[in-house]
Formats: structure tokens, C-alpha cells, sequence
């Protein structure tokens, strides 16, 4: 499986994959090759990553007003 962002999440969450990297130790590439989807996520870190980028997508990324 590969992760699939859309380019407004991608750019959104450009930003924070050093701070992500930090946290799982791991480089800042790592964490890039999983947002563009250049990388499986297959392992349990890969998985971790994965799963924290989902949820900083939804928190980071403007919603529409409701009318």
C-alpha cells in the first residue's frame, strides 16, 4: 500500500515531515518518500508515519464553511 495525498495535503504537510522524523527517529526523507508515495508502507514505522500524516492532514488542512 501507498500513501495517497492530494497536492494541497502534500504541501500542507511538506512542512511538518522534519518534525515528524524527529519524533519516529528517523530521517526527514523517509517521511517525505511516504507523503509523495514513493514508498509501501509495510513496516510498523512506515505504518506509524502513515497514520500520523492522516491525522495532520485533516487537522492542517482549511475546511469549507458549512451554510
Amino acid at each position: 500500500m501507498k500513501a495517497e495525498f492530494t497536492e494541497i495535503e502534500k504541501i500542507i504537510l511538506k512542512g511538518q515531515s522534519a518534525a515528524l522524523a524527529r519524533k519516529h527517529r528517523c530521517s526527514n526523507m523517509y517521511v517525505l518518500y511516504i507523503l509523495k508515495g514513493e514508498r509501501e508502507i509495510n513496516t510498523e514505522l512506515a505504518k506509524k508515519i502513515y497514520k500520523e500524516l492522516k491525522h495532520l492532514a485533516k487537522f492542517l488542512t482549511p475546511q469549507t464553511p458549512k451554510k
